[in-house]
């Protein structure tokens, strides 16, 4: 073996991942990096049996080939063909069999697009596997799939494509649903701007009611505080080196199940309030730390106390439920802007929309979501004031 191969294989070995490099030793040691300390022995590697590392191998080359524009017949010939005995790399099997069958999606090898979407286990898989059907005029097939009792362990964003498709497949009337709450919002009127949500953030502020642009730093700063010993528990499999940024199975659909323990413990304080000490005090600890859902610039303590300050406890936990039923897709998709009523103890969430511009897919579920769990929410619609004569 050349030595730049067994060098790659090593690399991989120790970091379990396929986007680090031993260059992370000399940032660390720069002090450049900061890395979460966790505590690994031997029920925490990565790999039980010599197959597990093979089939590790077999994944990285497979997904090399597919960045690399190689045939589906070329990348699937690496793939492991039989489901992994290890559950994180099962899971990354998955996901590069639905990658692959997107990109055939997406190039018109549909039938072979819809072959592996049937075979996969990847979430989204059975939504673009119904997706596949109906452009191949397979409206039975299709359709079937679509009236099959409900999956528990769809997550949400496939279950309401699913509804989509059974909406558009099911010829007789389905039965009226009750009403949901409806998604409140506001309009403002411009003369001009260069970024919209800034310009919106300064024509709303004011002493009283200050207006912070966040996006998804604040939620996701929030949380990823609120629950930091959660993420990094030495659970087995899940840190294996120094250097990780996160869990290996943080974006597994079994993430939250196998700490659930430990989440219920966390969900009690905030129960009880007694989050926001605990909050501050690892803001303070964990400065520059990586952590998966805290982004450290832009985020001030300031901030994260105002927050604490304004934002119920209630409201906090309705939040983090949803985030950790889908962390992968729940945790973007959050308003543009925060404004916050220090004296009232209150806060509404903005989400901004110029001209023309609309909620996508996963910021409707979230604006939908606030509305229905009595959460502060509006869509701010922005238009151009009229020039004055």
């Amino acid at each position: 073996m050349k030595i730049s191969a067994l060098c790659t294989r090593l690399q991989l070995l120790f970091f379990g991942n396929w986007h680090q490099q031993w260059n992370e030793f000399v940032l660390s040691d720069l002090g450049i990096f900061k890395y979460e300390q966790v505590a690994t022995g031997h029920a925490a590697r990565a790999f039980d049996s010599r197959g597990h590392i093979e089939s590790f191998y077999a994944l990285f080359e497979a997904r090399q080939a597919l960045e690399q524009e190689a045939t589906a017949a070329d990348v699937l010939a690496l793939l492991p063909t039989e489901s992994i005995d290890h559950e994180w790399l099962e899971e990354r099997r998955a996901k590069l069999q639905f990658a692959v069958a997107r990109r055939e999606e997406r190039s018109g090898e549909l039938t072979l697009a819809a072959d592996l979407y049937a075979e996969c286990r990847y979430p989204g898989a059975k939504a673009r596997l119904v997706r596949v059907l109906e452009r191949q005029s397979r409206i039975d097939e299709a359709r079937d799939i679509v009236e099959r009792p409900g999956d528990a362990t769809l997550v949400e964003a496939e279950r309401e494509l699913l509804n989509r498709a059974r909406r558009r497949l099911t010829p007789k009337p389905l039965r009226t649903s009750p009403a949901r709450a409806q998604i409140a919002s506001i309009e403002v009127a411009l003369e001009a701007w260069e970024r919209v949500e800034e310009t919106v953030a300064q024509s709303l502020h004011s002493h009283d009611a200050p207006v912070v642009y966040v996006e998804n730093l604040l939620i996701n700063a929030l949380f990823g505080l609120w629950c930091w010993d959660v993420i990094f528990h030495p659970v087995p499999a899940a840190f294996f080196h120094p250097f990780q940024r996160e869990p290996a199975d943080l974006w597994s659909p079994m993430f939250a199940e196998r700490r659930r323990e430990l989440y219920d413990q966390a969900f009690l304080r905030l129960e009880r309030t007694e989050h926001t000490a605990g909050i501050l005090a690892t803001y303070q600890a964990k400065v520059g730390t990586h952590n998966p859902f805290v982004f450290w610039e832009g985020l001030t303590a300031e901030l994260i106390g105002l927050a604490l300050h304004c934002i119920p406890a209630a409201h906090l936990r309705c939040i983090f439920e949803r985030m950790l039923a889908d962390l992968e897709r729940n945790s973007s998709g959050f308003p543009d802007l925060i404004q916050f009523y220090p004296d009232e103890r209150r806060y509404r969430l903005i989400e901004v929309k110029g001209p023309g511009d609309r909620l996508q897919d996963h910021q409707r579920r979230w604006m939908k979501y606030f509305a229905e769990h009595d959460i502060p929410a509006v869509v701010c619609h922005v238009s151009r004031a009229r020039a004055v004569a």
